[in-house]
């Protein structure tokens, strides 16, 4: 399951805002564009899709890290994939040129 802001977000002044709103302050969540979570329940994958949004990549990775048989990663503001730490075991993280 992914939550992402790259269909459902607002420009202002040059800023970018996501539809998803951080409730402890109740603004837009600005630190993030997309999260993708690997388990074999989908309800579960949503509601933490869209909590490891709201946390960012520290705090919402170190949760997925204490999940048994969740696996995800996320793609921050400036575009840098950050990974569980069972993933990055699987997966070998290149540069690519555009």
């Amino acid at each position: 399951m992914t939550s992402g802001d790259y269909e459902q977000f607002f420009l202002i002044d040059g800023r970018r805002y996501a539809h998803i709103l951080d409730p402890r302050t109740g603004y837009p969540v600005d630190h993030a564009r997309s999260v993708t979570i690997i388990c074999p329940d989908a309800e579960l994958a949503d509601a933490l899709a869209t909590a490891v949004f709201v946390l960012g990549p520290d705090d919402g990775l170190a949760l997925i890290d204490r999940l048994r048989g969740v696996e995800g990663f996320l793609i921050d503001a400036e575009g840098e994939l950050h990974m569980s730490r069972n993933l990055t075991t699987l997966f070998e993280v290149e540069e690519v040129s555009p």
